[in-house]
């Protein structure tokens, strides 16, 4: 399977959506799995599972903002992804394309797994955080 695909919006679920906010270190675009950027002063940045310090996955972006604006990210509960959830029950993780979702299966021997959610519906994934900081055998 492929990263999933945000063609639509991103959508709080109305009673289940749990968010933070932060400021933006880079350009962020709705539906991206975002990371606490520690040498940039705790600036949210795109999410990937590449390396340790960027896997650490703290949300999904609510809308789009450049560098050093606010923004609204998602933290738990369950989110509207505004595009199909190919498997419920799917396991996702930050993916190794920065600020890609991926389902687990996508990643390799030596990438860093950071859980997302579960697929829930044929559009929502329950947001669950699960950083484990040590990377796949």
């Amino acid at each position: 399977m492929a990263d999933l695909t945000i063609a639509g919006t991103v959508k709080k679920v109305s009673g289940s959506t749990v968010t933070d906010r932060g400021v933006a270190g880079v350009t962020i675009s709705a539906g991206k799995s975002l990371y606490k950027d520690l040498t940039n002063s705790d600036k949210l940045a795109l999410a990937d599972a590449d390396t340790e310090a960027a896997s650490i996955f703290e949300g999904i972006a609510l809308h789009d903002a450049v560098a050093d604006q606010p923004i609204e990210y998602a933290t738990g509960g369950l989110l509207d992804m505004g595009t199909t959830v190919v498997v419920i029950g799917q396991s996702y993780v930050v993916s190794t394309t920065a600020g890609g979702i991926a389902p687990y299966g996508d990643l390799a021997s030596g990438d860093y797994p950071s859980h997302i959610g579960f697929g829930k519906t044929a559009t929502r994934i329950e947001i669950v955080r699960n950083r484990s900081r040590v990377p796949k055998a």
